[in-house]
């Protein structure tokens, strides 16, 4: 079965707003745990431990003089 965004969307103004917000927040976290959970986000973090660890730092930031 193919949904299209216009009948999604069709189908929210039909929900109470406890609905919407049950929604809302299904959406956020499904959105959240893709934007924080793909393997390459996986991997960049436990390079940069890895290299934290072992006193390599690939980017020291430094302190902004004062205006």
């Amino acid at each position: 079965m193919v949904v299209s965004v216009q009948q999604i969307q069709s189908a929210l103004t039909r929900l109470s707003l406890e609905e919407k917000q049950a929604v809302r927040d299904f959406l956020d976290d499904l959105i959240e745990d893709q934007l924080e959970l793909d393997s390459g986000f996986k991997q960049k973090i436990e390079r940069a431990k890895k290299e934290i660890a072992e006193g390599v730092y690939s980017r020291v930031r430094q302190p902004q003089p004062d205006r």
